[in-house]
This record gives C-alpha cells, sequence and structure tokens, in this order.
C-alpha cells in the first residue's frame, strides 16, 4: 500500500471513530431526550447504560421526577429493592399525584412486604381511578398480606366486577375466601380461574391444597400431582399429606423428601416421620424427628413458622 493511501485509510478511520465518540457521548439537549434515551436502554435490558445515564441527567435536572422514577426503575430490575424504593420517594416528593409513581412504588412495597405502605399506595390510585380492576387487585393483596381479608375479598369481588377476566381476579379472591375458612367458596373461584388458565402452577398447587383442607382427598392428588409437573414445587407437602391420608405410604415418603429438600420446614419432616414409620422405616422416622426438632427450635426463636404463604 503507497504511503498516500494508507494516510487515507488512516483519516479515514480517525474520521469514523470520532464520529462514532460524538454520537455516543454528545449531551442531551433536552429532558425530554434524555428520558427517552433511559427508556429506550431499559427497554433494551441495557441496565448499565441506563443507571449511568439517569444518574447523570438527575444532577443536571434535579426537579424532574422522572430521573428518580427511572432509576427506581433500574434498581428494582436489578434487586436493589431498597435504593428503588428510596428513589420512588424522591420521585414521588417531586410529583405527588403522579400515577405511574404511586403504581410503581406501590409494587416495590409489595416486593418489600410493606403492606400498609403498599396499601396506600394503591388506595390513593383507586380515589382517582375507581374503575381500574388492576390497582383494586393489588390493594386486595396488600390488605390480604396484612391479615385484613374481609377488605381483601371486597377488593378482588370489584375488580372482577370491573373485568371478568383479570387475569388470577379468581385465584385471589379463592386464596382470600380460602383465608377464612370458606373453602367450598374457594374452590369454586379456584376451579373458575383454571377455566381461564387451566396449567397454572399457582392455581393448581392452591386448589389442591383447599381439597386436602375439604377432605377431598383424590381430587387434591389429581391436582397437586400436575402442580408439581409444572413446577410448583410448594405443592409437594400437600401431595405428600393427601398421599398419606390415601394410603399410598411410599408416594407419600417421596414426596414429602422432595419438599423437605426444596423447602426445610419443621411440618414437612414431621408429617415424613410419621410416613417413615406407617412404612416401618424407623431409621427414616427418626432422622426425620431429629430434623423436625432442630427447624422447630429454630422457627421458635425467630417468631414464626418459615412455611407461612405469602399471597
Amino acid at each position: 500500500m503507497s504511503t498516500d493511501k494508507a494516510i487515507g485509510v488512516l483519516l479515514w478511520l480517525i474520521c469514523c471513530i470520532s464520529t462514532g465518540l460524538a454520537q455516543t457521548s454528545l449531551p442531551h439537549t433536552t429532558a425530554a431526550e434524555a428520558r427517552e434515551s433511559i427508556t429506550t436502554l431499559i427497554q433494551a435490558h441495557r441496565l448499565v447504560e441506563a443507571r449511568s445515564l439517569a444518574e447523570s441527567s438527575l444532577a443536571e435536572w434535579q426537579n424532574d421526577s422522572a430521573f428518580p422514577h427511572l432509576l427506581g426503575l433500574i434498581m428494582f430490575e436489578t434487586g436493589h429493592v431498597e435504593r428503588a424504593e428510596q428513589y420512588m420517594q424522591s420521585a414521588l416528593k417531586l410529583a405527588p399525584t403522579d400515577k405511574e409513581v404511586l403504581y410503581d412504588l406501590g409494587i416495590v412495597h409489595l416486593a418489600m412486604r410493606r403492606y400498609e405502605d403498599a396499601a396506600h399506595q394503591f388506595q390513593t390510585l383507586i380515589q382517582s381511578q375507581p374503575s381500574n380492576a388492576t390497582n383494586h387487585i393489588l390493594l386486595g393483596r396488600a390488605l390480604l398480606n396484612s391479615n385484613r381479608s374481609v377488605g381483601a375479598i371486597r377488593e378482588f369481588r370489584t375488580a372482577l366486577r370491573l373485568e371478568p377476566n383479570i387475569p388470577l381476579g379468581h385465584y385471589h379472591l379463592g386464596f382470600a375466601l380460602g383465608s377464612l375458612g370458606k373453602l367450598d367458596e374457594a374452590i369454586s373461584e379456584l376451579r373458575l380461574e383454571l377455566r381461564r388458565d387451566p396449567k397454572n402452577p399457582a392455581v393448581l398447587s392452591q386448589l389442591g391444597h383447599y381439597l386436602v383442607e375439604s377432605g377431598e382427598i383424590s381430587a387434591a392428588i389429581g391436582y397437586l400431582q400436575q402442580a408439581v409437573s409444572t413446577g410448583a414445587t410448594d405443592a409437594y407437602y400437600d401431595l405428600g399429606k393427601a398421599r398419606l391420608q390415601n394410603g399410598d405410604i411410599k408416594g407419600s415418603m417421596e414426596a414429602l423428601q422432595q419438599a423437605g429438600s426444596l423447602a426445610p420446614a419443621a411440618n414437612v419432616f414431621f408429617l415424613l416421620s410419621r410416613a417413615c414409620r406407617k412404612g416401618g422405616d424407623e431409621p427414616c422416622a427418626q432422622v426425620a424427628m431429629q430434623r423436625y426438632e432442630a427447624l422447630r427450635a429454630k422457627e421458635e426463636s425467630t417468631g414464626g413458622m418459615a412455611t407461612a404463604r405469602i399471597h
């Protein structure tokens, strides 16, 4: 290659590199452009770049609620829930009536198990959007998890009245009814949900659970077997319990051992000890009882059962 050609190629490369640098480092001239770019990066799952741009934009436009809101979304997406909550609160101070901020902060509080705070956010949204079924569902979840089942049932029924086919509407209502011991109504609601979504593992598992509680063991086993086959690992305990009541000792032991390996809890090993003893396997029963006693002591020291269901 001649010297002139080499210089020409070099100049072309420098030009290309300079243009590329200019394109990537060119500052946004307006907050709207920055918001659009950050949103695009989030949608493309380029979260490191999105965070960097959002942080620099927040430094430049400190009174724009969009940037702490977007940073909250990025933090939540990357598993930094407490940081997400802090940014969302900052956004809410700048825009107290922003519906998207209120909604996302409510979701963050649900994830943090701060149910009273989540309920406040969704109640505020419902005041301005009374016909939004999703907000009623989310308020119902917050109420249910703060032991206000009656209020939760009211919200779930309202959501279903507004949007009869809302995903998981009947599931949430069935869960709440079951928490009050209204098993027949709960089972009916869960069967309605299965008509809409026949392979949902959470619905299959919860339906199986309530059928066990109501004594419909054969039906329960069918749903619970479907649940575990679709990935509902929490269904193994109920499956083991149902099989034990149905006289299938070996099947019960297998399900309970699987439950114990996936989510060790005192009640699992207590029932496994009973199944082993009924099956004539005393060493298995003794080992299971030892695990039960150790886990029970741990659960008592932490003030609750490790297997408490969170909705």
